[in-house]
């Protein structure tokens, strides 16, 4: 279990249902865009800057 599940099930407890799963394939789609994104970042930068 990640950080990222322990946020679905915050959200349970919270609500008191599960998100959808509509809600879920978005939010897990955005979270790999932002760890891609940081990848290409760091990739960048460690072959731009010496």
């Amino acid at each position: 279990m990640d950080g990222g599940h322990l946020v679905f099930f915050a959200f349970e407890a919270v609500i008191g249902r599960p998100p959808s799963a509509y809600v879920l394939n978005i939010l897990m789609t955005i979270g790999l865009a932002l760890v891609l994104g940081f990848m290409v970042f760091a990739l960048g930068n460690d072959l731009l800057c010496p």
